[in-house]
């Protein structure tokens, strides 16, 4: 197994949280470090203190809104990829993510190949810069 990713997975929902740590190393074929929140006060915290690669969250976290966590990532200037994942697939709510930033939109109820495609993306992005980097040096 190749080094992985470590990805931050933020929803409101500890079923869904549950959930997403059972499918994603089943349908990755390399490493996934994971750190799972129910709001985005502690997930941006996490974020800011330690080296992650990408976040997945819930658009709607209760009173919270996830579009913030995706606006913080680019804040930080850290090269965090973001996905989205929500129930809420209106117009609006996909533009606001589109305009944030956010790499990919997973439709809740998700499916295992929608993750294994979006953190595939995420992870052969990661590579191809690491590699840049390490060449450089």
């Amino acid at each position: 197994m190749e080094t992985g990713l470590k990805l931050v997975l933020v929803d409101d929902q500890e079923d869904i949280l549950e959930t997403l740590e059972i499918k994603i190393p089943d349908v990755c074929d390399y490493e996934i470090e994971m750190f799972t929140f129910t709001n985005l006060q502690d997930a941006t915290d996490f974020i800011f203190e330690n080296p992650i690669h990408a976040v997945i969250t819930d658009i709607h976290l209760g009173e919270e809104l996830g579009i913030d966590i995706f606006e913080y990532c680019s804040y930080l200037n850290k090269g965090i990829q973001v996905i989205a994942l929500s129930g809420d697939t209106s117009k609006g709510t996909i533009e606001k993510c589109f305009n944030a930033g956010v790499e990919y939109f997973l439709n809740k109820p998700f499916q295992d190949e929608q993750i294994k495609e979006s953190l595939d993306k995420v992870y052969n992005h990661f590579k191809y810069w690491r590699k840049i980097i390490d060449e450089s040096l």
